[in-house]
């Protein structure tokens, strides 16, 4: 619940969290007016200047008691109301969260101005009125739904890159957090951020072992060592972040991809052959080790593939002259070997790509990074690529919140800032084995 008071000649704003025994916190900011919908607030100031707090929220209901859950990278904080007959939100707010300001730190400006707004508390439609009293709605507005933006001015692009601390030649985000490789090939893993946390992490941490390449699944991590033999860390959990040691596979990758919502395996070697997984049995988003999670044998495909990855978007690759191939057949994460490769057209030669949710990334040759947009079920290989700034040799985008992160070639470390988030529950029925 969102409420404004007047003070000192201005107005404030308060949340409360609760019908009964609820607390009401500050939040900064001057207000007039203020709306709340499906994970968002939007208000205006005495100028009628528009903002807009994002956030998604969460019912949560156990028996006869309520909880209000407040979600911090790794730190869940269960707060119980026995004497509450109703609660009103759980609150899962995802842009600036810490322990001390759950309630987020920053107000988006959007262009602009209103006397009134009023957002929609079940699909986020916004429809206001100037001085002038003219009547607006805010075009691209989506609802809160799978692969969809909750706030129509943050896409699937993002809006800026943060550099992170470390060198690393190369990183991967997924369910089982980040994790990256240096040019020594030593090992690191980001912490706070499994679980698909939405966040820029603490520190790194190293870990045992060397791997030249290296790919974030759903609480498993796959990678492939200087010689081309293949490990899976094992026991990673939200109490071992890391997990508990390397288990060798068998076979020879020079390249590997484990999808990051249904834990399929393809991977190339260094004759570029491309092999998938078979038997791999997800978690379906249960914690826990299951040796089904390290599948049983390769099964060879057809064609020629140096890089290879798979996603929800599907599987997609690139060859040894920078071309583009998308596996028809294997569109939401499909368990299976597909039905052919279809080429997509590029505007120059790629050499890395990576499969999310409806969305692909990439770099080309000269480091230009592009993502594929108009991605569904029904258009696989999706409309066309959009040029993002900034310049990349290695890219990662995760399957279970499309969060992306990547490297260039000075080492430099660099998470995606302004990424919509999804709602990461599994949804396509055939992606999830348990």
């Amino acid at each position: 619940m969102w409420a404004l008071y007047p003070k000192m000649g201005k107005t404030g704003i308060h949340i409360c969290t609760f019908s009964k025994g609820g607390v009401w916190q500050s939040v900064s900011g001057g207000l007039k007016q203020i709306t709340s919908g499906n994970g968002v607030v939007w208000g205006v100031n005495n100028a009628d200047q528009i903002f807009i707090r994002a956030g998604k929220y969460k019912l949560l209901l156990n028996e006869h008691n309520f909880y209000a859950s407040v979600f911090i990278p790794f730190l869940i904080y269960m707060l119980k109301c026995p004497n509450a007959d109703i609660m009103l939100f759980c609150v899962q707010i995802t842009k600036g969260i810490t322990k001390e300001t759950p309630a987020g730190k920053d107000w988006l400006r959007i262009p602009g101005l209103l006397k009134q707004v009023s957002v929609s508390p079940v699909n986020n439609l916004v429809w206001g009125i100037n001085n002038g009293n003219n009547i607006f709605t805010r075009k691209g507005i989506h609802s809160p739904v799978v692969g969809q933006p909750l706030t129509g001015h943050l896409s699937v692009a993002g809006s800026g890159w943060q550099q992170i601390t470390g060198g690393l030649k190369g990183v991967s985000v997924g369910n089982a957090g980040v994790w990256g490789v240096n040019r020594n090939d030593d090992i690191f893993h980001r912490t706070f951020t499994t679980a698909g946390s939405n966040t820029a992490g603490a520190e790194w941490t190293k870990v045992d072992g060397g791997l030249k390449h290296i790919s974030s699944g759903d609480w498993i991590t796959w990678g492939v060592n200087a010689n081309d033999d293949i490990f899976a860390r094992t026991g990673i959990s939200p109490d071992n972040h890391v997990g508990t040691a390397w288990e060798k596979i068998d076979g020879k990758l020079s390249q590997i991809s484990v999808n990051s919502h249904s834990n399929e395996v393809w991977g190339v070697n260094s004759n570029d052959d491309i092999f998938r997984r078979t038997q791999i049995r997800n978690t379906c988003g249960n914690v826990g080790y299951n040796l089904g999670m390290l599948g049983v044998g390769w099964d060879q495909l057809d064609g020629k593939l140096k890089y290879v990855s798979t996603g929800k978007a599907g599987v997609w690759g690139v060859n040894a002259a920078g071309d583009v191939f998308h596996r028809l057949g294997t569109y939401g994460g499909s368990a299976g070997r597909g039905v052919s490769w279809v080429q997509v057209q590029v505007p120059s030669a790629f050499k890395v790509i990576s499969s999310g949710d409806d969305v692909v990334w990439a770099v080309t040759n000269s480091d230009s990074i592009l993502v594929r947009t108009g991605i569904t079920v029904d258009t696989p290989v999706g409309k066309e690529w959009v040029v993002v700034g900034g310049g990349l040799s290695h890219i990662s985008v995760s399957s279970n919140g499309n969060l992306v992160w990547g490297v260039n070639s000075a080492s430099n470390i660099y998470r995606r800032a302004g990424i919509n988030e999804i709602d990461l529950t599994p949804q396509r029925g055939n992606t999830c084995h348990a």
